[in-house]
C-alpha cells in the first residue's frame, strides 16, 4: 500500500480529512524519530515497539583489497513487533 492509499484508507476509517490524515502520518513520523533519536521508545498500539540499539563494533575485511577493516559501533533502529501483527500476517494467503 503506498502512503497516498495509506492516507486515504485512513481518512475513511476515522472520519477525518485526508488532509489532517497526511498531516498526523507526517507528525507521527517526526516524532517517532525525534523519540529514538534521544533513546526513548516508542510503543506503536498493534505494531509494536521502535526504540534505537546499539550495534556493536567489529571486524571485516576489504574484499578487493583482503585489507582488515573495522566497523564502529552506531546505534540502528529496532522494531519489535506486536503479537497482533504476527497473529495477522500468520491469516495471510
Amino acid at each position: 500500500m503506498k502512503q497516498s492509499e495509506l492516507i486515504e484508507e485512513l481518512a475513511k476509517f476515522t472520519g477525518a480529512s485526508q488532509k489532517q490524515t497526511k498531516v498526523f502520518l507526517n507528525g507521527l513520523g517526526e516524532l517517532v524519530c525525534a523519540a529514538v533519536t534521544d533513546g526513548q521508545e516508542i510503543t506503536l498500539p498493534k505494531l509494536g515497539k521502535i526504540k534505537a540499539k546499539l550495534r556493536p563494533a567489529r571486524k571485516g575485511r576489504n574484499l578487493q583489497t583482503g585489507a582488515a577493516v573495522v566497523y564502529p559501533a552506531k546505534f540502528v533502529p529496532n522494531i519489535v513487533v506486536a503479537k497482533a501483527l504476527k497473529d495477522a500476517a500468520a491469516k495471510a494467503h
